[in-house]
């Protein structure tokens, strides 16, 4: 018996071991860069935009990005060189985000079970799954679980909404658009817009919203205040690389990649019409859907932080004039789809980089440029230029 026990406690010393993350090699983060190097050289869009507007030649730093890897003595020193490179990039989109909010990445698991063609990314989130702990910690994350999710915080909402004026102007105020919202605020949304009759000007004020989920605009607040269903195409640009193959493969099966139906093709960046890029045309629709009353004028408040899936509620309002843009020009990254999940190779570390790169109207990237509101309101903040615009408003 007493035998049986102590190999007991040998195999489980074993099992712990073994659990263990090794630290890595030099070796290992070297081969780690050099590929995360080549997927972007392969897939990312936005090299030569970052290098004409922010001077920095991110492909012609490789030399040097190898001698900061190869002078990380730990772990920890090498995951932050790692997100010190992309920060480079000065993206808001491509960086180290899948370890600091994990949890926000294991949905495409459950995404992929309803809509097939993002397994790629449910691929990428099990084969990172087993090693994200490890990486999690040098950011400060807890995780529990087997899984590896993130310890759930508690969720509260900023949404707010008024009416003003003598009933003459509605306004709501929406600081975040995350999914885990949709259902928090549809009640309170779902209730204003409902009393909105007789109202002259509706203001939408999404100034400073950093994005979240397309859905929760397109969703919670456009079918409701259409009577008719609108069509609307947005384009982007996609390289050609085997990892943007593998993530966004309906792109590739075409036999016309520059999409002859973009009615600004003369105004693209001529490096997207060099043979190494698609041009794809994405379809959309929104539907109306319990329309209410109300038949005034719609503003949409935006401003230099509105990015990412707020931009694209900005980008959507001017294209298909649903709503006249007030404010200041956006930060834009709004138009395409998701980013995909780099896994690197010896460590595992996940990494996302947005490789569908939108275009504006006007043939410029969307992801560059923003949208510029019709209404522009100068104000030193977000309080000021609102108050300058509800001014405006009510004096008419």
């Amino acid at each position: 018996m007493k035998k049986h026990f102590l190999w007991l406690i040998v195999l489980l010393i074993l099992f712990c071991f073994s659990c263990k993350q090794t630290p890595l090699t030099e070796e290992q983060k070297v081969n780690d860069f050099l590929y995360l190097y080549e997927t972007m050289k392969a897939n990312y869009p936005y090299l030569n935009a970052l290098k004409v507007r922010k001077g920095v030649d991110w492909l012609g730093n490789k030399d040097k990005y190898l001698e900061d890897i190869r002078a990380t003595y730990n772990d920890s020193t090498y995951i932050f060189t790692l997100n010190k490179i992309m920060e480079d990039l000065n993206d808001g989109h491509a960086d180290l985000a899948p370890v600091s909010m994990w949890k926000s990445f294991v949905i495409y698991k459950e995404i992929a079970k309803e809509m097939p063609h993002y397994k790629p990314w449910a691929e990428a989130v099990d084969e990172v799954a087993p090693h994200i702990k490890y990486w999690a910690h040098f950011f400060g994350v807890n995780m529990t679980g087997s899984g590896g999710q993130s310890v759930d915080k508690q969720i509260k909402s900023n949404y707010k909404d008024t009416i003003l004026i003598n009933k003459k102007i509605a306004l709501m105020q929406i600081p975040s658009i995350e999914s885990s919202l949709i259902e928090i605020d549809r009640p309170n949304i779902t209730r204003f817009l409902e009393n909105l009759d007789g109202i002259k000007h509706l203001i939408i004020d999404i100034q400073g919203n950093g994005g979240g989920a397309t859905s929760y605009w397109s969703e919670l607040i456009v079918p409701r205040l259409i009577k008719d269903t609108i069509y609307f195409s947005h384009y982007y640009a996609i390289k050609g690389g085997a990892l943007n193959r593998k993530f966004y493969a309906r792109d590739f099966d075409t036999d016309t990649p520059v999409s002859k139906s973009c009615p600004f093709l003369d105004k693209i960046p001529a490096e997207f019409l060099n043979g190494s890029y698609y041009i794809v045309d994405v379809p959309d629709t929104i539907a109306p859907r319990n329309p209410v009353k109300f038949e005034g004028n719609i503003y949409l408040m935006v401003d230099g932080r509105v990015f990412s899936s707020a931009e694209g509620f900005a980008y959507f309002s001017q294209l298909t004039g649903w709503a006249t843009l007030a404010g200041q020009g956006t930060h834009g990254d709004g138009v395409g789809s998701d980013p995909i999940l780099i896994v690197l190779p010896e460590s595992k570390i996940p990494v996302r980089i947005p490789v569908t790169a939108g275009f504006n109207a006007n043939g410029s990237l969307n992801g560059v440029a923003g949208t510029t509101p019709e209404l522009i309101i100068e104000g030193k903040n977000k309080e000021e230029r609102l108050n300058k615009l509800i001014e405006r408003l009510s004096n008419q």
